[in-house]
């Protein structure tokens, strides 16, 4: 059966402070069960790291690192000279960086507007199969009737100002009109 025992007992046992009667006292508690032996063997190690001789480490010594301090503090501060082959270098760097960003750019430019100056937007394009007629209602509310084999191409920024659609085939359209 698992007995307390003070702690401050126990502390007296590890340093060698205890009376005979305590001593026994320990011994006894020890005796009692092996989660009593156990535990005084955890309390032991752990009395062991917490009172341990920490002389054996080895100290380093501070006159000596003094004076490595007071040699760098003491020491000429090197300059770093830059040469022309370097400037050069980096300039040519910059020049490049630069020349792929520019030419990104007009890539961009020429693949987003077309010769005439407008936008190359995005087109939405809805087909009619054989056989089968369809009605589909426009962005501005213009509504299509389709019939059998046509196509619609209209642009996705569909504008109220600028409605241009492409017919191959047949439709009938009832326009909505626009009071601006």
């Amino acid at each position: 059966m698992y007995q307390k025992i003070p702690h401050t007992l126990l502390a007296k046992h590890f340093v060698n402070q205890t009376s005979v009667e305590e001593s026994e006292e320990v011994r006894r508690w020890r005796a009692q069960s092996p989660e009593n032996e156990k535990l005084y063997q955890e309390y032991l190690h752990e009395w062991e790291i917490a009172h341990a001789d920490f002389s054996r480490f080895v100290l380093p010594d501070s006159d000596k690192m003094w004076g490595n301090i007071l040699s760098r503090i003491n020491e000429p501060v090197k300059t770093i000279l830059y040469t022309k082959k370097k400037l050069y270098k980096a300039i040519a760097v910059a020049a490049s960086i630069a020349l792929l960003v520019g030419l990104s750019f007009s890539v961009w430019l020429f693949a987003y507007y077309r010769s005439d100056g407008n936008y190359l937007a995005a087109e939405a394009v809805f087909i009619v199969p054989s056989g089968q007629k369809s009605q589909l209602i426009l962005p501005d509310g213009t509504k299509v009737w389709m019939n059998s084999d046509s196509k619609l191409t209209y642009p996705v920024d569909f504008s109220k100002k600028r409605r241009l659609v492409k017919l191959e085939g047949e439709a009938y359209f009832d326009v909505v009109h626009d009071e601006n």
